[in-house]
């Protein structure tokens, strides 16, 4: 047993100067470094729906050869089981240590952290890099088990961009909100004024809190499943805070051009940034590792939706659309951060 252990650890320190030797110099031999790092890359199953059956599918990686694994939240939350596999074939149970319904972090940054059940021995793991470091159009790779069947992939993109996004927090709900809507009241309902796209203009919380003055429309996407919408209006705004309250309404009967409000009051009062990448993210590929040229991770894959506002010829508010948006990556930091708390 002692000469077993031995060779593992052996093996580990293996990979950590195969890694060193692969990152360094300007020639990195991408297959060598698959080699390497591929193995601690893992499929994840979440059932949520123990009745119809219904699996979700994501990745991760190991992150602690414990058998520690880090993944997407909006993956395994509220899962009744978790399945991890490994490339090798080999598969655990697994439970949630962050990730939960009144788990607001892990919610908010789509990160979730799961301990497999059973481990003997040490498990290959790669280690987080420093995503603070990245540098826009650094060339990364994004492993992953995506589509029907599970299938190892890899992909190939750039840093594109840092995306600050900000959050308002309804009780243990988390919302990204998307649009800003300065509406205008002309006797027989509400119209839309003008708007602003937190995707595309990418304010930071500051530049929020002056646009919306009172009365100013907000609508948010539940984090981190993506499902539902949130409409409110603006209350009050604390610029010295840079708080904003904001009043729940009913999302359902904005289309007539009139306010309803719930009773339940928001906040708005945190902003995180993530990394935009060009590498594309499909089904399956949430969770999934981002790694830079020297091997390490800076991230995992996530994604975005983008909402669209469609108006009558009245200028009401007809419907609001959901869009596959922007495909991001957590940076390592904050799930450094999560890891911590953990």
């Amino acid at each position: 047993m002692k000469v077993k252990t031995l060779l593992t650890i052996v093996s580990l320190g293996v990979l950590v100067l195969g890694l060193a030797a692969v990152g360094s110099g300007s020639g990195v031999d991408q297959s060598s470094l698959l080699k390497l790092i591929s193995p601690a890359v893992t499929s994840v199953q979440a059932l949520v729906d123990p009745e119809e059956e219904i699996w979700i599918s994501a990745s991760g990686f190991i992150i602690d050869p414990r058998g520690r694994v880090v993944t997407a939240c909006h993956a395994v939350l509220n899962a009744t089981r978790i399945i991890v596999e490994l490339q090798d074939g080999r598969s655990y149970e697994a439970i949630a240590e962050r990730c939960s319904d009144d788990d607001i972090e892990a919610k908010m940054l789509d990160v979730a952290v799961l301990q497999l059940q059973g481990v003997s021995g040490y498990l290959p793991q790669v280690w987080l890099g420093d995503s603070a470091a990245v540098e826009l159009g650094e060339e990364i790779m994004v492993l992953s088990y995506p589509g029907p069947y599970g299938e190892f992939n890899v992909v190939r993109g750039e840093i594109s961009g840092r995306l600050t996004r900000q959050y308002l927090t309804l009780g243990n709900e988390v919302y990204r909100a998307a649009l800003l809507v300065q509406l205008e009241y002309r006797g027989d309902g509400y119209y839309t004024g003008a708007v602003l796209d937190l995707e595309s203009s990418n304010p930071n919380l500051a530049d929020v809190v002056e646009f919306a003055r009172k009365d100013t429309l907000i609508i948010a996407v539940e984090q981190p499943s993506e499902a539902s919408l949130f409409c409110g209006m603006v209350s009050v705004v604390d610029v010295a805070g840079q708080e904003i309250t904001i009043d729940e309404l009913d999302c359902d009967l904005l289309i007539e051009g009139w306010i309803y409000r719930t009773g339940r009051t928001a906040k708005l009062n945190r902003e995180v940034e993530f990394l935009k990448t060009s590498a594309p993210i499909s089904d399956g590929s949430s969770g999934g590792p981002a790694f830079n040229p020297s091997g390490q991770v800076i991230g995992i894959a996530s994604w975005g939706r983008d909402i669209e506002i469609e108006e009558n010829w009245l200028g009401y508010i007809k419907e609001v659309h959901l869009w596959p948006g922007t495909n991001y990556i957590v940076p390592s930091n904050l799930i450094k951060s999560l890891l911590e708390g953990s």
